[in-house]
């Protein structure tokens, strides 16, 4: 029994080793992941799409066998006759794969129209040309759409947090490095030193900023926020942050907006009580003048 349970203890261990190696893989491989990650928040879209997909097949495939039904025939019997449309819908699962390969898939559509042809029955026609227009055309046209539309999102996606993830690991240690006082947060002087840095400037060309957006960038994130005179500092998670949503081409959210609103409100409510601090000032200079 001990020899057993080493045994499955080693095969465990393998198994393992073999999932490690298949994330390293595809850690090694990020495209291979994003078309993975694609297909698998598309995959609740192509559910439902296969699902109305099939009731439709099964509704058109009662109507077909209805009307072309073999009765007691055998499929041996119906073959021997040569009777094509029996062989296409003289039974339930006959209709749904002759629909399904021939009315959704498209193969071999020709043989299957000139049978319905051959009964003389061009309703029966027209109501195949519908399932075609709605099964294949519509419904498998708009899977397609929607695979190509969910992946391409998911690509974006995660091709911006590979490079957030680069930028991170690329800035992470020269955080460490820039903070000369050892206090945790990045100050104005610290943070313009970063622009000598080649590896960060390197890290964050990829994400869009180029080396005349540093500038604005220490003004954006110290000046206007300096309106009391303090000076403003920034830990790594707040000023990584801060660079990702102020960054060319990240789209502005409702929330965004929202914090804009509340933060220029701020400042004019500080800027308020400095004009109303002078004026008082200037009153109690004047009065005092008078006296």
């Amino acid at each position: 029994r001990h020899l057993v349970s080493r045994q499955l203890s080693i095969l465990r261990l393998l198994r393992l080793m073999r999932i490690a190696r298949m994330a390293k893989l595809m850690r090694a491989f990020p495209q291979l992941m994003m078309i993975i990650r694609g297909i698998t928040a598309a995959l609740k879209a192509v559910v439902w799409s296969g699902v109305l997909m099939l009731l439709i097949t099964l509704t058109a495939a009662i109507v077909f066998t209805s009307t072309y039904h073999q009765g007691w025939m055998t499929d041996e019997e119906v073959a021997e006759a040569g009777d094509t449309i029996r062989e296409f819908f003289g039974g339930s699962s006959k209709s749904v794969l002759s629909l399904l390969v021939m009315g959704t898939i498209l193969d071999d559509v020709t043989a299957c129209t000139d049978a319905i042809r051959a009964e003389g029955d061009m309703w029966m026609l027209a109501f195949f040309l519908c399932y075609i227009l709605l099964n294949s055309f519509t419904l498998l046209n708009m899977l397609t759409g929607i695979l190509v539309e969910v992946v391409g999102n998911t690509s974006e996606s995660e091709s911006d947090k590979l490079v957030q993830a680069g930028v991170l690991e690329s800035v992470t240690g020269l955080f460490l490095q820039m903070d000369q006082d050892g206090s945790g947060v990045v100050t104005q002087n610290e943070f313009a030193a970063m622009k000598e840095a080649p590896e960060v400037m390197a890290a964050l060309q990829r994400l869009g900023i180029k080396e005349k957006h540093f500038d604005m960038y220490v003004d954006l994130l110290f000046e206007t926020h300096n309106i009391e005179g303090k000076e403003i500092t920034f830990d790594f998670d707040s000023l990584m942050e801060t660079i990702m949503s102020l960054r060319p081409g990240a789209t502005i959210s409702a929330l965004d907006f929202a914090a804009f609103k509340r933060c220029m409100l701020g400042d004019l409510e500080r800027l308020s009580k400095r004009t109303l601090s002078v004026y008082e000032h200037c009153t109690a200079l004047l009065e005092m003048r008078k006296g």
